[in-house]
């Protein structure tokens, strides 16, 4: 369900799993998220867990005054960290989507390009779609479930590979073209035989005196 654990969030197994060689790579940078991408509606513990995590994990804190800051700010980073060439949004952040009802407006899963423009403020994620850098949208997971027919909550858990998501259904041309060769083969004897039998057949209508 997440990193719900307050001393095991995502930048700590992150973290591990770079320090392990299993990642290549690392956050740079994390904000409080919460209301306004500035940690309201959080309690003060909360808030001081969630800088703790980003202090001990040596990451930038990225905290501006207002949400406006906090986008202009992550596009820097992003910016410095070199050539983007897909932008993932995963959940709902407000710095991504810069209005929880922008996320609403995109179909989940990959987009070329989007094409909304009239939206209030733009997150991180329709910055780059100006841009004409490719997203990834990934919200509302029952629909994306209901969308692949992933089951919800499985119990048993089913095996890691398995499921329609890892098939690819196609027909086999193979067996589709001798079928077609057969099925044109009947109806060119069909054809033939049914000339040459009207052919032999007597003329019924002349009359003999």
């Amino acid at each position: 369900f997440g990193a719900t654990d307050p001393d095991f969030t995502w930048l700590d197994m992150e973290t591990l799993l770079n320090e392990k060689g299993i990642f290549t790579y690392k956050s740079v940078a994390a904000s409080l998220g919460g209301g306004r991408d500035l940690g309201r509606g959080l309690n003060l513990a909360g808030r001081e867990l969630i800088l703790a995590a980003i202090a001990r994990n040596n990451v930038k804190l990225v905290k501006g005054e207002t949400l406006e800051d906090n986008i202009a700010e992550k596009m820097k980073l992003f910016k410095k960290a070199g050539k983007i060439k897909l932008y993932v949004n995963i959940g709902g952040g407000l710095s991504s989507l810069g209005n929880s009802i922008n996320g609403r407006l995109v179909q989940p899963g990959y987009h070329r390009y989007l094409n909304i423009k009239n939206i209030p403020l733009k997150g991180t994620m329709f910055l780059f779609a100006d841009e004409g850098i490719p997203v990834i949208h990934l919200l509302d997971i029952e629909k994306m479930a209901e969308i692949y027919e992933l089951p919800l909550a499985p119990d048993p858990m089913p095996e890691p590979g398995t499921g329609k998501t890892f098939l690819d259904e196609r027909y086999n041309l193979t067996v589709t073209s001798v079928a077609l060769a057969v099925l044109v083969l009947l109806i060119i004897l069909i054809i033939v035989f049914d000339q040459r039998k009207m052919i032999l057949k007597p003329d019924e209508t002349k009359s003999e005196y």
